[in-house]
C-alpha cells in the first residue's frame, strides 16, 4: 500500500515542499548546527538516519 504524501505540519512548510521538508528542515538542521559547534550528538544522528531510511522506504514503495 501506498502512503499518500502529506503537507509538512511545522508552520513553515508549503504546499511545494518535498515529504522530506520535515526531517531534514528539522532534525538535519539540528545536525548540522551541532556539528558547526564540535559537538557530538550519536543519539540526534541516529533519529536523523532512521527518518530518512524511512522516507525512502516510503518514496520506494509509491514508485512501485
Amino acid at each position: 500500500m501506498c502512503r499518500r504524501w502529506r503537507p509538512p505540519s511545522t508552520p513553515k512548510g508549503t504546499s511545494s515542499a518535498s515529504p522530506r521538508a520535515e526531517t531534514e528542515h528539522i532534525y538535519g538542521d539540528l545536525v548540522l548546527r551541532a556539528r558547526r559547534l564540535g559537538l557530538t550528538v550519536p543519539l540526534l544522528d541516529l533519529v536523523t538516519m532512521h527518518l530518512r531510511l524511512h522516507q525512502n522506504r516510503i518514496e520506494g514503495a509509491c514508485l512501485t
